[in-house]
């Protein structure tokens, strides 16, 4: 079964831009992982074919931590998906556990409350000694 790519970009491993209509020896920005056709506007390419190895894997959480930041999800909710928690108190009782389960991974996945407050800290480089002025 083919897998689905946006009109006239590349196979798996093809040339960044190598896409239909490209033109010979048109010179695009060059980006290792960029797919497709290149928006020198945004700056972006359709879309990214980003190694396994490469991408960035966060540890596991346990759905315990995560309910556990209830307040954050609530805030979330209404921030991200304009859902009132408090302002329709049947709300989340009408709904299937999937349904809470689909927009509380989707809080995960955006710049949230929560994710911000079970995401790791970010690597951060030593600074030398003495380099500071």
């Amino acid at each position: 079964m083919a897998e689905w790519r946006p009109p006239g970009s590349t196979a798996p491993g093809g040339e960044p831009g190598a896409t239909q209509g490209s033109g010979e020896g048109r010179i695009l920005p060059d980006h290792e992982y960029g797919r497709g056709q290149y928006d020198p506007v945004s700056g972006l390419w359709d879309w990214y074919e980003i190694p396994a190895e490469e991408r960035r894997r966060g540890e596991p959480v346990a759905w315990s931590a995560i309910l556990s930041r209830w307040r954050l999800i609530e805030a979330d909710l209404a921030s991200e998906y304009g859902l009132d928690l408090e302002a329709e108190p049947r709300l989340l009782a009408s709904r299937s556990w999937r349904w809470l389960e689909t927009r509380i991974l989707g809080l995960l996945a955006a710049d949230t409350r929560l994710y911000r407050a079970l995401a790791p800290e970010p690597e951060m480089p030593e600074v030398p000694k003495g380099s500071r002025r």
